[in-house]
């Protein structure tokens, strides 16, 4: 009668422990497709590196923005910084934000770069924030990339038209 008593408590707790996984793991999908439409809606495109693993995903947006075609949405860290085919103008800007960013330096890592699709180059900007362990160090950083294209182009057609309005009119 004990050994029954015994079996039907644990029975008990161990049926409350399913009962509050499964609420967990139904929490957890419904926080999946809450960040997954989210992503979809935005027009921002989601990168995630894994620091530790050195590995890089990338959305399809992203992937889209940065210039790059289809293809695995995860990859080796060296494979993604290599496929990206950036302006050799902003090598050295986004090499030094993200040592600036990673090394604790700034709060963020963000830039504005220009990326090669096809014959043409766009201006993107991205964002990155760092995630580190209990001693400091780097274990993930994620973030965003954006088309920031016709706003750049529009800026620095608006700069032009300043510039030549200028001259316009100190050679009156």
């Amino acid at each position: 009668l004990a050994m029954g008593v015994l079996a039907a408590l644990l029975l008990a707790v161990l049926r409350r422990q399913f009962l509050r996984l499964d609420k967990t793991r139904a929490s957890l999908e419904l926080s999946r497709e809450r960040f997954a439409l989210a992503a979809a809606g935005s027009d921002e495109g989601i990168w995630d590196w894994d620091v530790a693993g050195d590995k890089v995903y990338a959305s399809a947006r992203a992937r889209e923005i940065f210039g790059l075609p289809h293809g695995p949405d995860t990859q080796p860290r060296e494979a993604w910084f290599a496929a990206i085919r950036l302006h050799p103008d902003d090598i050295g800007a986004r090499r030094q934000a993200m040592r600036a960013h990673l090394s604790g330096l700034t709060p963020v890592y963000e830039g504005e770069y220009r990326v090669q699709h096809g014959e043409h180059w766009r201006w993107v900007r991205v964002r990155g924030l760092c995630v580190r362990d209990a001693h400091g160090e780097p274990v993930r950083m994620a973030g965003s990339v954006t088309d920031i294209d016709s706003r750049r182009r529009a800026e620095d057609a608006m700069k032009l038209s300043e510039e030549r309005y200028a001259l316009a009119m100190a050679g009156l």
